[in-house]
């Protein structure tokens, strides 16, 4: 269902029921009314109604570094964002209303816009736009548009209090400017120099995208990412909950491509065979195989080709053959999915509230299950 828009006199948020993801997988994203600001409760749960004297982003110097640390909430963000602020917490939402987000590569995709949708709903202070190539200008009729400059207006009529931006010219110098970086359906190439260069501004990576019935996202959050941990206490008669702050480190995407397979079990999914024969056809080919015997059977033998080169000891090639079949469909459910689930890692990692996952999610829409697989070199 098409996200509605935006309007002063009636204002939607799609809440997430929990941040729990066993929760999260199991309820939709639904449409909520906001109630007017004077009818909020409880009122105290605002900290400070004034409106923030931070200067907006575009009146910050060029090249300055995002704002970290989390500022007060003005009195139409805090109404705004009632619900979802009794959802996670003030302070998370503080967070998010200090953080940049950026979103490069296939930036007209629905798997894309599913996800500008959800974070820029979420209450970020900047979304930005970058297109890679030439190839990427025109998607077809999507509920945000079919070009950027459409889906740049829907995004600003979705809501307001983003400051949404495009930026002309693709630079790597520019994720140093962002919080976070999303690489949507980008090639491999592309794609390693974009980690690098977050590796070395240490900038949290996240790479993804859907092919047909299926659709992945990988995380590389640093080696050494912190974050909080609520944990439930049960001792005595009354439950109890506590909240810890947690460390954990993350693998290169490079060191993820470099890595031998070999994990695979009986009951794996198999996520990163099939992301990453795409991925390599996709650099071969310049495209993603169709469904003709011809592409079948080159998936086919491509991946004969890894699982030897990358010493699997465990296969799946009914998996690809079925995935090369559907690779270059376009489906809404599939693409809202994975889109949602990216959308609720940015979400976490911005925040700092609760575990990311780490660090290759994967749905299989043929199988209707989601799956996390932790790849890379063993330890």
């Amino acid at each position: 269902m098409a996200m509605p828009f935006v309007g002063k006199e009636q204002q939607f948020v799609y809440a997430v029921r929990g941040l729990d993801p066993n929760r999260v997988s199991k309820a939709p994203l639904l449409p909520i009314r906001l109630l007017p600001p004077g009818n909020l409760q409880p009122k105290a749960l605002f900290l400070n109604h004034k409106t923030s004297t931070m200067p907006a982003q575009e009146d910050r110097p060029d090249g300055q570094p995002p704002v970290t640390a989390p500022r007060e909430l003005t009195g139409e963000e805090a109404a705004l964002y009632d619900r979802q602020i009794r959802l996670w917490g003030l302070e998370a939402q503080r967070k998010l209303a200090s953080s940049s987000v950026l979103l490069a590569g296939d930036v007209c995709s629905l798997t894309a816009q599913e996800l500008a949708k959800n974070v820029l709903l979420a209450g970020v202070m900047r979304l930005g736009l970058v297109e890679y190539d030439d190839k990427y200008k025109k998607a077809p009729r999507s509920f945000l548009g079919d070009s950027v400059p459409a889906i740049v207006q829907s995004l600003k009529e979705m809501n307001p209090l983003v400051n949404v931006q495009v930026i002309e010219k693709p630079c790597l110098e520019v994720v140093k400017q962002f919080s976070v970086v999303c690489a949507i359906g980008m090639s491999r190439k592309e794609e390693l120099l974009m980690t690098e260069a977050c590796r070395a501004a240490e900038v949290p990576f996240l790479a993804g995208r859907v092919a047909g019935v299926i659709g992945w996202v990988f995380l590389d959050l640093g080696d050494e990412y912190s974050y909080q941990k609520s944990e439930s206490n049960v001792s005595g008669p009354h439950d109890s909950a506590s909240v810890s702050m947690k460390t954990a480190s993350y693998c290169s995407y490079k060191a993820a491509l470099d890595a031998n397979w070999g994990r695979e079990t009986a009951r794996s999914a198999f996520g990163w065979h099939v992301a990453y024969t795409l991925q390599e056809f996709a650099s071969r080919h310049s495209r993603l195989p169709s469904a003709d015997e011809t592409d079948v059977k080159l998936m086919t033998e491509l991946y004969a080709e890894l699982s030897e080169s990358k010493k699997s000891k465990r296969t799946n090639t009914k998996l690809i053959e079925r995935v090369a079949n559907t690779a270059s469909a376009i489906l809404g459910p599939v693409c809202a999915i994975v889109g949602g689930m990216w959308g609720r890692e940015v979400i976490k990692i911005v925040s700092g509230k609760g575990e990311p996952l780490n660090n290759l999610f994967f749905f299989n829409a043929e199988t209707s299950a989601g799956s996390v697989e932790r790849v890379g070199p063993p330890g």
